[in-house]
């Protein structure tokens, strides 16, 4: 028997579900040439159509190659007569079935292949070559220049590479004629004396040497419409969508030529982008941002950050795939809508929508807080059950018989307003009683507080009682908040997750946005070794330690 390897055009798309063979039905929709062919060769019944093996290349589209017995009359084989059953196998020209009658029928595209080309073609890897790379392109008018691949191109029978580059155009600019001479310069006068003499001289044919004119590449540039008006004959443009547009065969994306390679004309090793190059890359129009990505630390023990530059770590993402984080007390700006031009603060985030206390607006002609003060202002409260809490100003009561000034307070993070005495709260901007920050004028001295104005006798040593028997403490010591008591200092704790796991003392507590709990503790490990001396100490993230006596964490 003998065997051919040939190869024959087709595209990869479903077959119909049917063989020809009645007793052998194959119910799929996802069966392509090669899977069919495959089936057939592998069936529980007699080989009929004498197929071997069936397989396709990497890097070769629209073809299957096929080891198969067709016998001495290639169109006359059963593989053959199973192919033109199905319209993805391509057929050419007309052939005659017989002499003696009038009918015709296509045939299959077979092409036969060399035994030594069969270890090459299996040897085949996928391109690797990936979409969203840098190439540099080898050939052409782009030769050594940088383009970025958008996507593959599969849809022909050669596989090609959709690129980004920056274009290099000829723009045929007409030089300006050259300004006539004065008539009274004296070399006007000598060409005139020359053109009129009687005398004839012998004309000589002077016939230049032809030379090979070298053609200058144009220089790299972004495409713009501006320069290459609508009707300029060939360079004409016309505009297909959003910063896309077409001239003379070439599409423009951005500024950006948009052409097609094969994998042999570009590639992806020793890529290295000129200055000018990525400059144009980085002024061309896109939706896109450029950022940069800070958490480059992943060794949670090592108390230096690596510190990495811009230009290795930042990276282009489309709008698209980006959202403001938009926090509460972030003072926020409206800029489309009805309340454009309106700013405040955010007092509450629902997922795609906020809460904002308008606190002013660029087309107001009056403000609110004419009559009423502080109204608006953040605030913080610094005494009480809502110690340390922040919110805004919405109302203020003027004090009754001697009594404090009391204000109404919105806490964004319990969305509740409650009332607060104006002493126990200090103005978040500048860190003082609101009646220091923003006095009162004339028409608001209703709102004052009695013991504003009153001073300590300066035979007094001690501060003035409250009516419930406590001292009141000098707002100084309000004024000048301290940085909070560390907590667990020299508390014993167990470490039971990370490199080392082990018993230490407490040494420091900090917040820590990188460890998932937010805070880390430094920890002094009771243990000698050789490569951390003795007590070593590490940060170790919160949530890693437990206390040794009652297993849990700390705040429990």
């Amino acid at each position: 028997m003998k065997s051919d390897l040939v190869p024959f055009p087709a595209s990869n798309v479903p077959l119909p579900s049917s063989l020809p063979s009645a007793s052998n039905i194959l119910r799929s929709d996802t069966l392509t040439v090669k899977d069919t062919l495959l089936s057939a060769a592998w069936s529980d019944n007699e080989n009929r159509y004498h197929v071997f093996s069936a397989f396709s290349v990497p890097g070769i589209t629209g073809s299957v190659y096929l080891e198969a017995y067709l016998g001495k009359n290639l169109q006359n084989a059963r593989v053959v007569h199973f192919l033109h059953q199905h319209p993805a196998v391509i057929k050419v020209g007309n052939v005659r079935l017989d002499r003696q009658s009038d009918k015709y029928q296509r045939q299959v595209w077979l092409q036969p292949v060399l035994p030594q080309d069969i270890a090459d073609l299996l040897s085949m890897s996928h391109p690797s070559i990936k979409p969203l790379e840098w190439v540099r392109v080898m050939h052409g008018l782009y030769k050594d220049d940088v383009g970025l691949v958008v996507r593959r191109e599969t849809s022909t029978g050669l596989r090609r590479l959709a690129l980004l580059l920056v274009p290099r155009l000829h723009r045929n600019v007409n030089p300006p004629p050259p300004r006539p001479p004065h008539p009274n310069h004296p070399l006007a006068r000598v060409e005139n004396s020359a053109s009129d003499s009687t005398a004839s001289w012998p004309e000589v044919e002077h016939h230049p040497r032809k030379r090979k004119r070298d053609k200058k590449r144009a220089s790299q540039c972004l495409f713009d419409p501006s320069l290459w008006p609508e009707s300029d004959g060939k360079f004409a443009w016309k505009q297909l969508g959003h910063q896309c547009y077409e001239m003379a065969g070439d599409r423009f994306e951005h500024g950006l030529l948009l052409t097609f390679f094969t994998y042999t004309s570009v590639t992806d090793i020793d890529v290295q982008m000129d200055m000018s190059t990525r400059r144009l890359f980085q002024a061309m129009e896109r939706d896109c941002c450029l950022i940069h990505f800070d958490d480059y630390d992943n060794d949670p023990y090592e108390e230096t950050t690596l510190k990495m530059d811009v230009e290795e770590t930042d990276v282009w993402i489309s709008k698209t795939s980006l959202r403001k984080k938009i926090n509460i007390w972030d003072h926020v700006e409206v800029i489309a809508g009805d309340l454009r031009g309106h700013h405040g603060f955010v007092v509450g985030n629902w997922g795609l929508e906020v809460d904002m206390v308008d606190v002013g607006s660029e087309n107001k002609e009056a403000r609110k807080d004419v009559t009423i003060p502080w109204l608006n202002r953040r605030v913080t409260v610094i005494r009480g059950q809502y110690f340390n809490y922040t919110g805004i100003v919405c109302d203020v009561i003027p004090p009754c018989a001697n009594g404090p000034t009391m204000l109404d307070v919105l806490l964004a993070n319990l969305s509740h307003i409650v009332r607060i005495r104006h002493d126990d709260i200090l103005d978040t901007c500048v860190n003082e009683p609101l009646c220091k920050a923003i006095p009162f004028l004339l028409h608001q001295q209703a709102f004052q507080q009695a013991s504003w104005t009153l001073n300590y006798a300066p035979t007094v040593s001690w501060p003035a009682i409250d009516p419930h028997g406590r001292p009141l403490l000098p707002q100084q010591y309000f004024i000048h908040q301290h940085q909070p008591l560390v907590p667990w200092i020299d508390k014993p704790v167990m470490v039971i997750k990370g490199l080392i796991k082990n018993r230490g003392i407490v040494k420091d507590v900090e917040l820590y946005h990188r460890f998932k709990s937010g805070m880390r503790v430094m920890v002094e490990f009771d243990f000698i070794s050789a490569e951390l001396s003795a007590n070593p100490r590490q940060w170790i993230c919160y949530g890693w330690i437990w206390d040794p006596t009652t297993g849990l964490c700390h705040e429990q």
